[in-house]
């Protein structure tokens, strides 16, 4: 097979604003970005992971170097009518020999002679989470890949690869018996994945374009280096956004034979220095990390903030959206993702109207015990008003957290309720809770996403969070009234239990009924008494 240039052919999955799917190459992603609704590939870490090397190529374009006026600057691309293409054009062909998938001496993310100890090769499903004999999931497993699939799986690899032992590549120093033995998983991995999304391909680019970023004259994509070898790069240091974009992780070689792509390598790469990167990767929230603090010294070690899998991202908006803690003297918990505070910068500057809705897409992988293989890939979507990502904004934050912890404490006391019921029948009480949790929070989940997009921080919040206080208490009421309807008579007689101060009491219908109304009047509260709150956080 004579190559296949990346800039040229059909490789990237995206949407048409029609609705149907189509490859296309990098190049015709930017010049039609406007045309694409949005990328399609085969799973959303794999959206992420490409999108994240078009940044690459579009930072590298356009931004190498801090502009003096960044708000500026954004603004001139963001009105234009297209991507700046030719200073993409002549980005890619300065670098044209490095996006060959297939090139015999630099293929693009590659090693063009990784080789194991005994010259054994791996199936191509090595590339895609299900390439495990033990993975949960249900793709197809190919015995072969057009090139284009393999570069989308390629990039894929490099972003979220599990850890375990790989095999050992000649060359590499760190192998022992022909095993490489775990090193983490790829960076991508450690993040909760936060992407702007825009109306458009050519608008989500932008959006994550954080112009005020920390620039380092040492920070380039991996392309701009030197041909990577088997052997781990030496004294190399992440110097920004665009070294993590595309840092290489594992070390790969693909094996093709007429015109596919047959069998692959997947070695160890370039350990990520995960707890030191803060002001480098844009696309994640952070949380302060103790325990790493104290191995660091003191000084304060922040760790990319993942997404709970089980839980809506929306449960989470104080780690989504903190508020920073100013003169406190302690670091703050958490801290906002750049991209984020890069879109309420904008529209605090009035570069995006001030009251532009923001939508944020997110990504995450739960891996299998010691991270060696996959288990879950799981997405979300919400959105919000942009000024809520501000700092200026906290206290408008401090009622849309106050909002989630009016659903908690809902579902809190539904879950009550189904525990008591079932004690009144006689069954067992922790299975009616977890179905309560799953029952109420899912009835939840549309009218909050509804409510958070009509929350105006800058208008009446107090009553904006009394709405939505009360059309809580009116779903939760329901889900109630439903479940005690269904109890059976045996729980209008009751069963004799122990209560908190070790009285013997009889759980019955009714009993749990009055404890169900009495906790809701307390959490639920139909006027908000802002007399007894310093803050709406400290609703109970």
């Amino acid at each position: 097979m004579s190559g296949f240039d990346l800039i040229r052919e059909p490789w990237i999955r995206v949407r048409h604003r029609e609705g149907h799917v189509a490859e296309v190459s990098l190049r015709d992603a930017f010049v039609h970005a406007e045309e694409y609704r949005s990328l399609a590939g085969d799973l959303p870490i794999q959206d992420f992971a490409v999108l994240r090397v078009l940044l690459a190529v579009l930072y590298s374009a356009v931004d190498r170097e801090r502009s003096p006026d960044p708000i500026a600057a954004w603004r001139g691309l963001w009105t234009a009518e297209q991507l700046p293409i030719e200073q993409i054009d002549d980005y890619l062909t300065a670098w044209q020999d490095r996006f060959d998938l297939l090139h015999p001496e630099m293929p693009f993310l590659q090693v063009a002679d990784l080789q194991s100890g005994r010259g054994e090769t791996r199936p191509v499903s090595l590339l895609m989470p299900d390439g495990d004999d033990e993975g949960l999931f249900v793709m197809r497993r190919p015995e072969a890949l057009r090139p284009a699939e393999a570069a989308r799986w390629l990039v894929t690899c490099h972003a979220y690869d599990p850890s375990g032992i790989k095999t050992g590549a000649v060359g590499d120093p760190r192998v022992k018996g022909g095993k490489g033995y775990p090193m983490g998983i790829g960076w991508a991995g450690w993040l909760g994945g936060i992407t702007v999304t825009g109306a458009n391909l050519r608008e989500t680019l932008l959006l994550n374009l954080v112009l005020d970023r920390e620039h380092h004259p040492e920070d380039r994509p991996i392309w701009e280096e030197e041909p990577l070898t088997a052997a781990p790069r030496q004294g190399v240091v992440v110097r920004g956004q665009l070294a993590l974009l595309t840092w290489p992780q594992r070390r790969v070689r693909l094996f093709h034979q007429d015109g596919l792509v047959t069998s692959v390598l997947v070695c160890n790469g370039d350990p990520v220095p995960y707890t030191t990167l803060l002001r480098d990767e844009l696309m994640t929230g952070w949380r302060y990390s103790e325990p790493q603090t104290k191995k660091a010294g003191g000084h304060p070690v922040y760790m990319p903030r993942q997404f709970d899998s089980r839980r809506a991202v929306w449960r989470g908006l104080q780690a989504l959206l903190p508020v920073r803690e100013v003169d406190s003297g302690k670091p703050n918990p958490a801290e906002i993702a750049g991209v984020l505070r890069w879109s309420s910068e904008l529209s605090f500057r009035r570069v995006l109207p001030r009251d532009q809705l923001t939508t944020i897409s997110t990504v995450g992988v739960v891996y299998g015990p010691q991270s060696a293989s996959w288990d879950e890939v799981f997405t979300d979507h919400l959105s919000f008003d942009v000024r809520l990502a501000a700092t200026e904004s906290s206290v408008a934050k401090e009622y849309a957290f106050a909002a989630v912890g009016r659903a908690d404490a809902g579902v809190k006391a539904l879950a009550g309720l189904a525990g008591n019921l079932a004690t009144a029948s006689g069954g067992p009480k922790e299975p009616a809770r977890d179905e309560a949790y799953v029952q109420g929070f899912g009835a939840l989940d549309a009218p909050f996403r509804r409510w958070l997009r009509g929350f105006d921080p800058e208008g009446d919040t107090e009553d904006a969070l009394q709405e939505w206080t009360d059309e809580v208490r009116v779903i939760i009421q329901d889900l109630g009234a439903e479940r005690i309807s269904r109890a059976g008579a045996s729980a209008w007689i009751g069963r004799k239990i122990t209560d908190r101060q070790g009285k013997s009491i009889s759980m019955t219908i009714g009993l749990a009924d009055v404890w169900f109304r009495a906790e809701l009047a307390r959490e639920l509260p139909r006027a908000l008494s802002t007399d007894s709150l310093e803050t709406p956080g400290g609703v109970q």
